[in-house]
């Protein structure tokens, strides 16, 4: 079975190249090929993109958004072939038999339109990752997988969300709408680095532009589904609109008419 490895790219530095390199060269399969396909943000640093042409596909972001980079990786990989397209951050180490199980995972489990591998809290001890058979209804999007159904049946993330964060939980929130399950699955394990965003923590410039760009979100976010993004503790509340800014007849490219 062909599987995709889609990513959105950012590299500015030595420390962001060695977290990609790192996570890129963790990711094995036993079982399947796996095809890469690499959507590079622009302002990275050309010097950088030998070692990712030498890897797989690469594409350029002309914009800093996230969620377009992961529109496009899926689309590419979709159309290469693959079955399923795993998207990861560019600072994970993944254990080496994670692609292999959430594969087998995803397909013992159709009726799941999006899966996730979970955490493991030690760089060093990530091959001795306990793995469970639980599945919890917490989706950890810094590592997701999907095929087709995901943009057939919701629609692709939403690109308005700039540069980065709460285009993933906007789409956890239109899956429930679309009466699907997301779902994190305790048998496939990474790392992160540094416990996430590691990229912008390395970047100070990127940092301080987050810190307005992440606000920006926020209040999108709460425009469109009433409230802002609840935090990982929190469950969605059940006032929170059906629809996009509460309009029933709203549809545009991101989201699927219902």
């Amino acid at each position: 079975m062909k599987i995709g490895i889609g990513a959105a790219v950012y590299i500015s530095n030595d420390d962001h190249f060695q977290f990609a390199k790192e996570t890129i060269e963790s990711i094995k399969s036993v079982e399947h090929e796996l095809i890469f396909c690499f959507v590079v943000n622009y302002l990275s640093k050309p010097e950088y993109r030998e070692y990712l042409n030498s890897m797989g596909i690469v594409l350029d972001n002309y914009e800093n958004i996230v969620s377009r980079s992961w529109n496009r990786a899926i689309d590419t990989l979709l159309d290469a072939g693959c079955e399923y397209v795993i998207v990861p951050n560019m600072d994970l180490v993944f254990k080496s038999n994670l692609v292999d199980n959430l594969v087998d995972f995803a397909t013992a489990h159709p009726e799941f339109i999006l899966v996730t591998a979970l955490p493991w809290g030690e760089k060093e001890s990530i091959e001795e990752a306990v793995e469970g058979e639980m599945f919890p209804e917490t989706p950890h999007f810094s590592c997701f997988m999907v095929n087709h159904r995901l943009f057939d049946a919701v629609g692709r993330f939403d690109e308005n969300f700039r540069a980065a964060y709460d285009e993933d939980i906007d789409m956890h929130y239109r899956i429930k709408l679309a009466g699907e399950t997301a779902v994190g699955f305790e048998g496939a394990r990474f790392f992160h680095q540094g416990g996430g965003s590691r990229t912008i923590k390395s970047d100070p410039e990127l940092e301080r532009r987050n810190h307005i760009t992440h606000d920006a979100n926020d209040k999108y976010f709460a425009s469109k589904w009433l409230y802002k993004p609840p935090t990982a503790d929190d469950a969605f509340t059940k006032d929170m609109y059906k629809y996009p800014f509460n309009d029933p007849d709203y549809t545009d490219e991101f989201h699927v008419k219902r």
